[in-house]
């Protein structure tokens, strides 16, 4: 007898019961996780990770993400600015 026509008997068995050994495997990890968490110590993991991490690197990031946002700021206040003017300009006019 064949390894696939002995498999094939516990085929149909195997997929209705999949779904429902997902849901029980789901559920207890959910139920764990935050036990998992602590033994894991992710968080002193994760501080060890930031204080290691180089102070340039990170200053570096931070004025690349600032100068982008800063820029993107400068466009919207000239944008808003131009708009006002116009609103304004349009005012004075009629009135």
């Amino acid at each position: 007898k064949t390894i696939g026509s002995s498999i094939s008997s516990f085929e149909r068995d195997i997929a209705l019961r999949l779904p429902q050994m997902a849901d029980r495997i789901l559920e207890e990890a959910g139920r764990r996780l935050d036990q998992v968490l602590k033994q894991l110590e992710l968080e002193q993991i994760v501080k060890e990770q930031v204080d290691n991490f180089p102070v340039e690197r990170l200053e570096e990031m931070v004025l690349s993400i600032s100068k982008r946002e800063f820029k993107m700021i400068t466009y919207l206040g000239g944008l808003l600015g131009g708009i006002i003017g116009a609103v304004q300009a349009i005012f004075v006019i009629l009135i």
